[in-house]
Order: structure tokens, then C-alpha cells, then sequence
């Protein structure tokens, strides 16, 4: 999730990723390594890889020109989100030969891939924004997801038990998870989800279970469907709107054998592999810089965020001067700082340096945002250990949006019984 992780990963280049590794095709200008290992399992379905790379603002619009490339040709995959601060999330098929994967990208003339490849394992989910419409039975349901957009977020995840849209801060949204459920026993299944507001669950192409209609959570799951299955790999459908305020979707079933109905657990869905993007290589500048940026925590102020982010310098090693503009009017030196947001948003950050007695700059678009997942957990900073470095900024410089945060932020802070 945000967990889906709406943050920028960029990861130190691994050895096994030598420099002599030969250039794909010149006219993709940019690629990061992928370091990733298989899942180990022995579960039916091509084995199946997901990563996160940000492209820097290289990529083409919408991630077209995004490839995935292993032994020095492309492989089957997936662009399942590209997102407005250059970060695309890409699931790919996973070759047994291979040893080493590049993501490629930079090349505005690439025409989008026309082959269609689908993930054969794991469980993937899709937010989108809800544009209206009814859900009292499946065919307005349907209704309802045909219009529904535009794509807030997807990755894979772990099973469906989330109480928040899972890739932005939204209270109006439509969750559309599809995957491989490992049935390891034969009989009568039963499944049963809980909802805010409708929820529609389909196994094997069967109803499992259903809540329709625009309604609360409630604290048990009633809502139940048996349905007879063999042993095996099905597939998993499970269709989810809020129509506003705080929405939850979750899925349970009992197996044959089990007492109870618990949420369907990780374990059951069929397993990919995770990796992780190495540094950015560019094809013409040996010297490009590569950022990470990166949440690293929150407090809050009332109900006003203040927004904790990590820049780092990742690329080249021996840069000097470095400088950041946070694109919320503020900035700052050193390889490595730490920036509070009076407010979330869409940021172009910019970075600077001395390469090699020469000037180097890059940039990103960064979506600060609150990570409702340790939100959720209650992994909150104190606002009064931020107060000593936000009293230190320079306001005059601070954009219009964030100054108006500012003080809002500050009357509670000052005057919190005010």
C-alpha cells in the first residue's frame, strides 16, 4: 500500500549489476537495476515480479516507454500505475534463466507496448475515484465500476482487510482487487466480507459473498456464501465502493477443515516477488544525479498534518554542494536532510551539485502524504518535537498554501486549549 507506499524508492546499485552490462537499446536514455529474487514457491502460474521505479521525470507520459528487460530482451509485463510524480509500479514475468533485470525508460518516441500480459500469482489491488452510480445488486454494481476513475493507485498487497483508500487520501473511491487464492482443501468453503458501504466477492467465476448497498460497517461478518471447490490455485475477485466518509472493506472464509471465519489470510494468495530499483543509470551522463525521497514520519496539530520527508543524495558519491528546493518555497544544503510539510500535495523538488568541478541538477515531482497505514497504527511524532525546527524557517519564502498551513498550524500549536 502506500503503502501502497506513495514514497520514491531508489536503491543503491548492486554488484551483481556490473557496469559493462551491455545497453539494451540506445534509444531508451535511462534505466534503473532491479534486485529481486524468486518467491520459492512451488505454486502453479508463471512466477511473477513487482517493483517500484521513479523515473525522474525521464519518462514518457503515462510510463509508455517503461520496459523490462532480462539476458538483453524484454519480458511480459504490466504497467499498473504510473503516477503524476513520475513513480510507476510495473509487475513483470519472471524469466528462470535470468539473473539480472533493468527497468528502461527516456524514450518520448516509444510507442505503448500492444501484447497483453496479465500477473499469474499474487493479489493486486486498484483504487479508483467513485463517479457515481448505485450498488444494490451486481449489475449497478457493474454500472458503477464501468464509470468509475481515475486510477488513484495499484500494487500487489497482501489480502483485503484495509480501512482507508489504500493509495490516497480520499473518502470517495471504488477498490478493485483481482488475484490467485490456494485452495488446499477440497469441500465446502465459506466466505463472508464486511463493507463500508457495498462489497462483492466472486471465487473460482462464482459468487462468494456479497453486502450491497450503501450502508456501515458492521462488527461481524454475516454476510456468507458457501461454495463447493476442489483443491488448486482460483481465482479471487473482490469489488469494493465508498461512496463517502470512512469506508472498510474486508474478506474472510473458513476452509473445510478450519472452526471459524477469519480474513483470508496472506498466505493464501499465491506469492510474487518483490523487488527493489537500483540507482539510475543514464546512457550520455555517467555524472546524473539520482534522489530518494522518502516519508519518514508525522504529527499532527488538531486535525493539521505537518509531514516528515528524507532527501538523499544517492548518486553520483563524490558530489559536493549539494542544495535542495522543496518546491514549497523552502530549501537546503547537505547530502542528506530531513523537510516538514505544513501540507500534503504535489512538490517539484530540485537537487544541485558540484560533479567533477562541473554543476549536475535533477528533479522529482514528490507526493507528500500522510501514511495512513502508521496512522493506523498509531506511530504518530509529538508536534512538539517539530515546533523548535518549523520556528526556524524563512516565511517570507513560503508559498501562499503552505503559509496559510503555517498558521492555522501554529494557533494550535501556540494555543492548543484556544
Amino acid at each position: 500500500m502506500r503503502s501502497v507506499l506513495p514514497a520514491l524508492l531508489f536503491m543503491a546499485t548492486l554488484p551483481a549489476f556490473a557496469a559493462d552490462d551491455a545497453w539494451w537499446n540506445p534509444q531508451w536514455a535511462a534505466r534503473r537495476p532491479i534486485e529481486i529474487a524468486p518467491s520459492g514457491s512451488g505454486e502453479s502460474g508463471a512466477e511473477t515480479g513487482v517493483v517500484e521505479i521513479q523515473t525522474l521525470n525521464r519518462a514518457a507520459g503515462g510510463g509508455k516507454d517503461v520496459r523490462v528487460v532480462a539476458n538483453g530482451q524484454p519480458v511480459p509485463f504490466k504497467v499498473l500505475y504510473f503516477g503524476a510524480d513520475g513513480a510507476c509500479v510495473v509487475a513483470f514475468k519472471m524469466d528462470r534463466e535470468a539473473r539480472r533485470y533493468f527497468a528502461y525508460f527516456g524514450n518520448e518516441q516509444a510507442e505503448k507496448p500492444t501484447a497483453e500480459w496479465e500477473p499469474e500469482r499474487g493479489l493486486w489491488l486498484e483504487t479508483r475515484g467513485f463517479n457515481g452510480g448505485d450498488c444494490q445488486n451486481w449489475e449497478q454494481m457493474k454500472d458503477l465500476l464501468a464509470k468509475s476513475g481515475p486510477v488513484h493507485g495499484a500494487d500487489a498487497v497482501k489480502n483485503v482487510f484495509v480501512g482507508w483508500d489504500a493509495f490516497g487520501a480520499q473518502d470517495r473511491w471504488v477498490s478493485v482487487y483481482k488475484g490467485f487464492l490456494v485452495c488446499k482443501e477440497e469441500g465446502e468453503y465459506v466466505f463472508a466480507t464486511s463493507s463500508d458501504d457495498a462489497s462483492f466477492m466472486f471465487v473460482d467465476g462464482k459468487p462468494a459473498a456479497q453486502f450491497p448497498g450503501w450502508h456501515g460497517a458492521e462488527g461481524h461478518a454475516r454476510h456468507t456464501a458457501k461454495v463447493r471447490l476442489t483443491g488448486g490455485v482460483k481465482r479471487f475477485e473482490y469489488y469494493h465502493v465508498n461512496g463517502g466518509g470512512d469506508g472498510l472493506c474486508a474478506a474472510y472464509w473458513q476452509p473445510p477443515s478450519a472452526k471459524k471465519l477469519e480474513p483470508i489470510p496472506a498466505d493464501a494468495f499465491s506469492p510474487v516477488a518483490r523487488g527493489k530499483a537500483g540507482a539510475l543509470e543514464a546512457k550520455d551522463d555517467p555524472a546524473a544525479l539520482d534522489l530518494e525521497a522518502a516519508w519518514a514520519g508525522e504529527a499532527y496539530a488538531g486535525e493539521r498534518p505537518l509531514i516528515r520527508y528524507r532527501y538523499r543524495l544517492r548518486a553520483p558519491k563524490d558530489a559536493k554542494d549539494v542544495a535542495w528546493a522543496f518546491g514549497d518555497g523552502l530549501k537546503s544544503q547537505g547530502a542528506e536532510v530531513e523537510h516538514i510539510f505544513f501540507r500534503p500535495g504535489l512538490f517539484d523538488v530540485k537537487v544541485s551539485a558540484n560533479v567533477n568541478g562541473k554543476p549536475a541538477e535533477a528533479s522529482a515531482k514528490v507526493d507528500v502524504h500522510v501514511d495512513f497505514d502508521r496512522r493506523a497504527e498509531r506511530q504518530k511524532d509529538s508536534p512538539e518535537k517539530y515546533l523548535e525546527r518549523l520556528r526556524a524557517y524563512a516565511y517570507g519564502t513560503l508559498d501562499m498554501a503552505s503559509l496559510q498551513a503555517a498558521a492555522g498550524t501554529f494557533m494550535v500549536l501556540e494555543d492548543p486549549d484556544g
